[in-house]
């Protein structure tokens, strides 16, 4: 396998840092927001489990990948250590995320459907799934460790593990689609949760449409060349990285749903204030108008010497101070 190192290949390594980066920080923004609005639940516990392990498979990229330096035999462990720990980084973020996405969808239903319970009961078959397959890992290539003595550091493992892999993620990207299908046809939805699942259904599609990418080069043919089992090293990294990004979806629609809710309740505060203060000012504008028609229309009002050390103010002499009483420009408030 050609490494990445190579100048023709660091352009990709760099847009996988990129990438690795970006999913790390936007699973970081959903587990913030799930714990400021105290709405943690298993899906972000597993989420959390998910981007410690993509953080342990962005360090494998640059390590592994880069072979072992001038044969020496401490980097040559450290080669074998970020091999071993980048197969399994690749195999936990790969099924945790769609543990992840399955137990989301699962949260959006009330405990009374049985939608609910299907989720959460494909969660648990792809817990199995992920465990049988790390064990599957761990066996073959731990078995015969002859490919430690190896120039390029790489475990031979059998073609019946890659026809395994293959049928696996099938079936878990077949069940990731069907889930929001079946609850859009069959269940009532409200606007909001219709909307979750329809963020689960675009998740499961992308899921399924980088994981038959990544299978195309893993099963293509041997006149494509030896790039082609790079192509597919750099797709098992795109594809754990866009299913962890993936599985965050649902979480970011529902912290974009609730600004937008707080939002309009802050502008119908607003309106509701001001709608207020004008209904105020229109009353006090009607009681003065009221006064100055019934004082104008009093002749004896007009005719009477006021009394001794009492003023008359006209409505030009007059500001209105807030909710407060009238006050004459000028004058104190006191007589």
């Amino acid at each position: 396998m050609p490494l990445l190192d190579t100048p023709a290949f660091r352009p990709w390594r760099i847009a996988l840092t990129i990438l690795h980066i970006v999913v790390i920080c936007t699973t970081t923004l959903r587990i913030l927001c799930r714990h400021i609005s105290r709405q943690l639940w298993y899906d972000d516990y597993i989420a959390i489990f998910s981007v410690v392990w993509d953080c342990l498979f962005l360090a494998s990229l640059h390590l592994w990948t880069r072979g072992v330096p001038n044969g020496e035999m401490f980097g040559k462990h450290i080669t074998i250590i970020f091999y071993w720990l980048g197969w399994i980084a690749y195999i936990s973020v790969l099924w945790s995320a769609r543990i992840s996405l399955s137990l989301a969808l699962a949260r959006v239903f009330s405990p009374s459907q049985s939608i609910k319970r299907f989720a959460v009961w494909v969660s648990w078959g792809f817990l199995f799934i992920s465990a049988m397959m790390l064990l599957q890992f761990v066996v073959a290539c731990g078995h015969n460790t002859s490919w430690y003595q190896s120039t390029q550091v790489q475990c031979k493992v059998p073609k019946y593990f890659g026809l395994i892999s293959f049928s696996a993620d099938l079936i878990a990207d077949v069940l990731l689609i069907a889930i929001p299908l079946r609850s859009l046809w069959k269940a009532k939805l409200s606007p909001h949760q219709r909307h979750l699942v329809l963020a689960g259904l675009v998740a499961g599609i992308s899921m399924s449409i980088t994981g038959a990418v990544y299978f195309v080069f893993v099963f293509g043919p041997s006149s494509w060349g030896p790039p082609r089992k790079t192509i597919a090293l750099l797709y098992g990294h795109s594809m754990a990285s866009i299913s962890l990004l993936m599985c965050n979806s649902m979480a970011l629609v529902t912290f974009h749903c609730r600004l937008r809710k707080d939002k309009d309740a802050a502008s119908c505060i607003g309106n509701s204030a001001l709608r207020s203060r004008s209904g105020i000012s229109s009353l006090t504008s009607v009681v003065l108008t009221e006064v100055s028609i019934s004082e104008r229309n009093s002749t004896s009002l007009y005719n009477r010497e006021p009394p001794h050390g009492v003023r008359y103010y006209s409505e030009q002499n007059l500001t209105l101070a807030g909710p407060g009483p009238c006050k004459p420009v000028g004058e104190s408030a006191s007589i």
